[in-house]
Formats: structure tokens, sequence, C-alpha cells
């Protein structure tokens, strides 16, 4: 659940700064006010929401990496048993596959 925030701040920023926060927060697939939020928090040393969440600290290139692959493992098994379940369906492609010899390991 989001925390609720209390205050609202004007803030003036130069417009080169603006930038850099803009695509910043494109980059990690923030909103400006959440990328705001993240770099503040982080250089206060307050303790920031879990990954995950918008606010969430931001990701280092291996966990994403992680993140990817174990996300691509669990989606072509997936794949995999949608295909198995389509084949074991069609009666023809059952009869087939359980006819077939299979070797051992």
């Amino acid at each position: 659940m989001a925390r609720k925030l209390s205050s609202q701040v004007l803030l003036r920023l130069p417009p080169e700064l603006k930038a850099q926060l803009d695509e910043a927060a494109r980059t990690s697939n923030r909103s400006l006010n959440s990328e705001i939020l993240t770099r503040l928090e982080a250089s206060l040393g307050v303790e920031i929401a879990s990954p995950g969440t918008p606010r969430g600290r931001p990701v280092q290139r291996d966990e994403m990496v992680q993140v990817v692959e174990l996300t691509a493992e669990k989606s072509v098994e997936a794949l995999w048993r949608k295909i198995a379940k389509e084949l074991m369906a069609d009666p023809a492609m059952k009869e087939a596959l359980s006819s077939s010899p299979r070797k051992k390991p």
C-alpha cells in the first residue's frame, strides 16, 4: 500500500536538472515525483519502498538480469505446458506421442 504524503513542495529547478530527472524517471519507469522521492530518500539514508513498487530502490543490472531470466524461464515452462495440453487434446497426436519409443536418459 502506498504511503500517504502529507506535504507538497513547490520546487524550482534549473531546466537541465529537470531534463535529467525526467530522463532518469523514464529510464527507471517511475513518475517524476517517485524518482525525486527515491533519490531524496537514498541520499538521506531513509529506508525506501521494497523492490517492485513504483518507488522501489534502483535495481542493479545483475538483479534485473535475474528477474528477466526467471520470468523468461517461467514463460517458457508455461508455454510448454500449453503446447503439451493442446497436443494431448488431439486424439491422433496423443496416440502418436504415446506410441513413439522414448529414449532413456
